[in-house]
């Protein structure tokens, strides 16, 4: 907690050089302490006010693994691809069961 402060100060400090690196160990302190939507902030962060950062590769890395999954509403893992020119309904049509 004590370091979360003082690179806190340190982001505020005018001036203050490697605002890059104190914001990607910042980050790490957040992760660490299962403060996991604050460090993906902080990861962002890098990524859009750093991107010439040589810890904006990490960032991106972390970014991935921290973010939850996007939402895939639509499971189209049983769907046939539909024959060339056919419609939907026709497609329909020809895998019913016959009665």
């Amino acid at each position: 907690e004590e370091g979360i402060e003082t690179y806190t100060k340190v982001l505020h400090l005018p001036g203050a050089l490697n605002k890059d690196q104190v914001t990607f160990e910042l980050a790490k302190l957040e992760e660490t302490e299962g403060n996991s939507d604050q460090a993906l902030a902080y990861y962002k962060q890098i990524q859009d006010q750093y991107p010439a950062s040589p810890y904006v590769n990490e960032a991106i890395l972390r970014i991935r693994v921290l973010e939850p999954p996007k939402d895939t509403s639509k499971d189209t893992s049983d769907e046939k691809p539909m024959k060339e020119g056919e419609t939907q309904a026709e497609e329909s049509a020809t895998n019913e069961e016959p009665k």
